[in-house]
């Protein structure tokens, strides 16, 4: 049996910039990136502005998040930093639901010398003895995509100002492709095993294998796929194994993740046109195997006073492994 505990699902946005007259693609320089990214800072009132009127936008009518009652942070403010292009991260709003907190982040990383600029915008429950389902999973990705879309349009049209601006062009994105990464928490019975298990199996084979021993896990991975409809995987129990094999066409596949820091993850991943999406589970930090303390594992992954679950390390490490890509 395993515990659905929390989530985190990230949408990112790889974008181009191409002369509006020539279509020829354009790159800032350092210098200019960090033109820019002071330039954002300076007008960090109209961002922060543009953040908030998103979220009322997207989460209008919405029965699974609630926005009215939505803040940033206390603390938290816009900061940039080069790792090694320039990245912006916006401050972090909460917002509520059903089952508790959830909190929401954008941020941009500045396209220079050749390589692509990118959006990511997320949304992170931080509940707290919470079990839900997987109908709740698929509302909260509804729900995540949603607010995700809006901030990235919004932010995205702020940015092509200051890009157009500093380089003295005028420009027009476009969208390269779309990251879509969602992780579950998961809670059982040595689930964490079955996790660190399916790992190594597939990270360490040198042909990885597609499919699952463990009973358990590959129920709870049939189920996190349906309900995000991400992947047209399906994991069927092979009658000459009885294990679950993976059917999968040449554009889905397993792929093994552990974060720094712990929090193991099996995922599917799978690619349509322009979109990749990945979708897994993670062992929660909360397992009954974990050598931590309660209070030693809130001080390692807590930031401004929220402690983070593993679904959101996991998927903020895969969106920098994939983002550097680009």
């Amino acid at each position: 049996m395993c515990d659905y505990t929390n989530a985190s699902y990230r949408l990112g946005r790889v974008v181009s910039a191409h002369e509006s007259s020539t279509d020829e693609k354009i790159h800032a320089s350092v210098s200019q990136a960090w033109k820019i990214g002071e330039r954002i800072i300076l007008k960090r009132k109209n961002y922060e502005a543009a953040i908030l009127d998103s979220l009322r936008s997207a989460g209008e009518g919405d029965d699974t998040v609630i926005v009215e009652d939505m803040k940033f942070t206390e603390g938290d403010r816009i900061r940039s930093r080069f790792a090694p292009g320039l990245i912006v991260d916006f401050p972090q709003v909460e917002l509520g639901s059903d089952f508790g907190a959830i909190t929401v982040r954008t941020c941009l990383t500045v396209c220079s010398e050749k390589r692509e600029s990118k959006l990511w915008s997320r949304a992170t429950t931080h509940f707290q003895d919470q079990h839900f389902s997987t109908d709740w999973i698929s509302k909260f990705k509804e729900s995540a995509k949603r607010l995700a879309t809006h901030l990235n349009n919004s932010v995205s049209t702020l940015y092509q100002q200051e890009f157009d601006e500093v380089l003295g062009r005028e420009t027009e994105f476009k969208v390269a492709g779309n990251l879509h990464l969602m992780a579950v928490d998961c809670l059982g019975d040595s689930i964490d095993e079955h996790i660190r298990e399916a790992v190594e199996n597939v990270a360490w084979s040198e042909e990885p294998p597609q499919n699952i021993s463990s009973v358990k896990l590959s129920a709870a991975m049939r189920d996190v796929t349906q309900a995000t409809q991400f992947s047209s995987a399906t994991l069927d129990r092979n009658p000459n194994t009885s294990e679950f094999d993976v059917n999968t066409d040449e554009r889905s596949a397993l792929f093994p993740f552990v974060p720094k820091g712990g929090g193991e993850g099996i995922f599917i991943s799978h690619s349509l046109a322009d979109d990749a999406f990945m979708v897994g589970l993670v062992a929660s930090f909360d397992g009954e195997k974990t050598k931590q303390s309660d209070e030693e594992r809130f001080s390692e992954h807590q930031h401004l006073g929220r402690r983070y679950p593993a679904a959101a390390i996991a998927t903020s490490q895969l969106a920098t492994f994939l983002g550097g890509k680009f």
